[in-house]
């Protein structure tokens, strides 16, 4: 018991062992700022529009 200084208490994640892991890696294209996607997405809309 030579130790002087006390062992950082572990958090419950840290027991069960998870890891935080990052978000995948690579390119990640800003979705709604997409024309194509944006253009889909009226035309979604209006014929949600129409038939409701």
């Amino acid at each position: 018991q030579d130790r002087d200084h006390a062992a950082a208490p572990k958090t419950n994640s840290e027991k069960i062992g998870y890891k935080p892991r990052g978000r995948k890696p690579g390119p990640r294209t800003d979705f709604m700022n997409d024309p194509d996607v944006i253009a889909r997405r009226q035309k979604a809309l209006a014929q949600m529009d129409a038939a409701g």
